[in-house]
């Protein structure tokens, strides 16, 4: 059994309008064989735009999410390959 990460960046811009209207959005997926490379990526993404701060990595149940950065967002979870 081989293990493998999934990087997931979402769009956060639908979020916070009248109720019943709220959407998320995936923008990109990739991925990895290292939590590490994943980090560095979605960090690399992040400082494409205005970001002043590093990603504070949270644990989510089996995986990493970076927590609301305004306008997205970046989660990393553990993909499990059978042969």
């Amino acid at each position: 059994m081989d293990r493998v990460y999934s990087l997931t960046k979402n769009d956060l811009t639908g979020v916070g309008g009248p109720m019943g209207t709220d959407s998320v959005r995936t923008e990109w997926r990739e991925y990895f064989t290292s939590i590490q490379f994943a980090k560095e990526v979605a960090e690399e993404d992040h400082q494409k735009g205005d970001a002043r701060e590093n990603i504070r990595w949270k644990k989510d149940g089996n995986g990493l999410y970076s927590g609301d950065l305004q306008s997205h967002d970046y989660y990393i979870a553990p993909v499990v390959i059978t042969k």
